[in-house]
């Protein structure tokens, strides 16, 4: 009986299908016919896409899912569970997902652009790498590490919040982190350790400040996390100070000199 299910297991395991996104018929990723395999993606498929694919009100089970140059995935209101790896082979592939669950057994990798809006994303650890993106809209919870290096770049969007309670959230070799109008005593980012090292920060807001805007960044270790801002863009005077586990970065108008 031990072989038996060994067998099946290693067969189950190692018994995949490419499956290719054509768009023959639509950009609807539910639609059989615009398959390579002449069916929709299986729980044993590693899939490719290269162009726009909207997947709305649906729930799918793959095994890889890659997305080549020219992709750009929009998940709406839909589960997508990735049972290997999720991987952007180009930077110029896009995922989007919004009020969706994507889960990625294993580690996700972005040469492209990363967009989350009011999604959960459960993996083991999220890689953004050279001149990638990862652009977050809404309240975001990712249930993992998240890695920002080499000119790679995270933006918090308006009214935005990232939460990374329990994981790492790590800036490092020239990552940016720009923050983009936000307001008065509004907490960003939360994470277990936060780790900047030499990271350019970007501050940038659409509409004037009357008052001094305090960008919130809440670490539940504070001893264990670090903040070494190498370069900091901004049209105000820019202020750091900490409080209890909290590091507050304090924008205000410049005053004005008059000769």
């Amino acid at each position: 009986m031990k072989i038996i299910i060994f067998i099946i297991t290693f067969i189950l395991l190692c018994n995949c299908s490419t499956n290719v996104f054509l768009g023959k018929y639509s950009d609807n990723w539910n639609n059989l016919f615009n398959w390579s395999l002449n069916r929709t993606p299986i729980y044993t498929d590693n899939v490719f896409i290269d162009q726009f694919v909207t997947f709305e009100n649906y729930s799918s089970i793959v095994n890889q899912l890659h997305l080549n140059k020219g992709a750009y995935l929009y998940l709406y209101n839909s589960s997508l569970k990735i049972s290997n790896y999720l991987i952007f082979n180009n930077t110029v592939a896009i995922l989007y997902i919004r009020y969706s669950s994507l889960v990625v057994g294993n580690n996700i990798t972005v040469n492209g652009i990363f967009i989350i809006n009011n999604s959960i994303v459960h993996n083991h650890h999220i890689s953004v790498n050279q001149n990638s993106g990862v652009v977050i809209f809404g309240n975001v919870t990712v249930q993992s590490n998240l890695l920002i290096n080499d000119f790679a770049h995270l933006n918090i969007q308006s009214h935005s919040y990232l939460n990374m309670v329990g994981y790492n959230l790590t800036i490092i070799d020239q990552g940016y982190l720009s923050l983009d109008t936000l307001y008065s005593n509004y907490s960003i980012i939360t994470c277990y350790y936060c780790h900047f090292y030499g990271v350019f920060f970007f501050v940038e807001f659409t509409s004037p400040i009357t008052n001094p805007v305090n960008i919130t960044f809440v670490t539940f270790t504070a001893t264990h996390s670090t903040f070494s801002f190498k370069y900091i863009w901004s049209k105000y005077l820019v202020s750091f100070f900490t409080y209890h586990n909290h590091l507050i970065v304090q924008l205000q108008n410049k005053p004005t000199i008059t000769i």
